[in-house]
């Protein structure tokens, strides 16, 4: 039978409200990111703000090794396993993966306390800034905590609940920069407690809404405990990998060329990063339709989506970079003030990598529905193989630029290769 998009229930007024209602809330977070920004880069300075982005971007990595690749494995086996209308396995997998993500996040503390020394030398230079370090480990667990809540609305579909979530976070963040008057860390404590309050709140709500008894948990947990873990480790490194592409740059940066560089070059990459929301957007609902796809064998419209959207992405893509690239000299000071100018040379050239991250971000979550293989960490690897090579040979800040563009450009062009060779094997 010919697929029709006005009968398949992929395609169903609940699907369309989804992509609008996330959207829309893409629009309203990076209109909140830019004030956010704002705020910051007036109140810290150039230096401090090149302090702040090397707490936040090296806390991401952090948060992303601690959540174990649960961001990815709950919301797909949620998604399957509610399209089998089988409620106490997902139920099972729910608490199984909550267990995970708490062995994961207890590993990294240990370890980030063990060699404390080095990785302070590593993040902050010859100079390590000691207290910062509980800083970055309570910010980190807090962005683990709420990426863990966030794949959990998606992978039950409450898309709803997923937009108020990053929202609450948000106006959290907007609150928290006016302690800035109190000292940075005081900020980062504020985000932190703020955001693990309002996480476990929905957490223990959850738990306490499923019922489920210690004979069943027993039944169920150990097998989605094996199969969480089989699939969600391996894209732990893919995880960590993808937020180290923002924060090794800035490392290295500022161990070359000082905190005010660093500075620079991060207001430069904060520029694309206010976009890209709205280019990951749809990643986020494909995941969740994808899975459901592969329990159900209908595949045919996910691929017809995706087909039509990588040359829109890029397009689109283009566009936003035409227009960051022509208009920096007035977004930098828009954005952040005017002592910021200086990285509109750095604008030129970041802001191209917006296509090739487009196209990462379109395919990223429905390679990870389709594939239990975890074609995106090997991408990531090799991409990132290439920015820290290119970045050990560059000599200048434009040069790190260009190489920062090169390691995006070879991840789109491994993402694109992957989703056509998927594509081949799972009909």
């Amino acid at each position: 039978m010919k697929f029709s998009l006005s009968n398949h229930k992929l395609f169903s007024t609940t699907l369309r409200k989804d992509v609008f209602l996330t959207f829309s809330v893409q629009v309203i977070l990076m209109v909140a990111l830019f004030i956010v920004n704002k705020i910051l880069s007036v109140k810290l300075g150039v230096d401090g703000y090149g302090e702040f982005s090397i707490i936040k971007r090296s806390a991401s990595v952090f948060a992303y090794a601690m959540v174990g690749g649960m961001s990815i494995a709950l919301p797909r086996y949620l998604s399957i396993y509610r399209a089998k209308q089988e409620r106490q396995t997902e139920n099972s997998f729910f608490v199984a993966s909550l267990l995970l993500v708490f062995s994961f996040s207890l590993i990294v503390l240990l370890l980030a306390i063990f060699f404390k020394e080095k990785l302070l030398v590593f993040l902050f230079g010859l100079m390590p800034q000691t207290h910062y370090l509980p800083v970055l480990l309570c910010y980190a667990f807090s962005l683990c905590m709420s990426s863990y809540l966030f794949s959990f609305f998606r992978g039950k579909g409450s898309y709803l609940m997923f937009s108020i979530s990053q929202i609450v976070v948000q106006v959290i963040n907007l609150v928290g920069c006016f302690f800035t008057f109190v000292s940075l860390s005081f900020v980062f404590y504020f985000w932190s407690i703020a955001v693990l309050g309002y996480t476990f709140f929905h957490i223990v709500r959850e738990i306490y809404k499923f019922q489920i008894e210690i004979k069943e948990i027993f039944q169920h947990i150990l097998p989605s405990f094996k199969q969480l873990a089989k699939y969600g480790t391996p894209r732990m490194s893919g995880d960590f990998l993808l937020f180290s592409f923002a924060a090794y740059p800035l490392i290295v940066i500022n161990q070359k060329f000082g905190m005010t560089n660093t500075g620079l070059f991060s207001a430069a990459v904060t520029l694309n990063t206010m976009i890209t929301p709205l280019f990951a957007f749809l990643g986020t609902i494909l995941l969740q339709r994808t899975s459901e796809g592969v329990a159900t064998h209908q595949l045919a419209p996910i691929y017809k989506i995706i087909n039509k959207m990588i040359p829109c992405y890029a397009v689109l893509a283009g566009l936003a970079a035409l227009a960051i690239t022509f208009f920096a000299k007035w977004l930098l000071p828009l954005f952040y003030e005017s002592s910021y100018i200086e990285a509109t040379s750095f604008c030129a050239i970041v802001s191209w990598s917006l296509i090739p991250n487009a196209l990462y971000l379109l395919l990223r979550n429905p390679l990870d529905a389709l594939s239990v293989f975890p074609h995106n960490t090997i991408n990531l690897f090799v991409s990132f193989l290439v920015l820290v090579i290119g970045l050990y040979l560059a000599n200048t800040i434009l040069q790190f630029c260009y190489v920062y563009l090169l390691s995006y450009c070879v991840m789109a062009l491994l993402s694109i290769c992957s989703w056509f060779y998927v594509k081949i094997k799972v009909k």
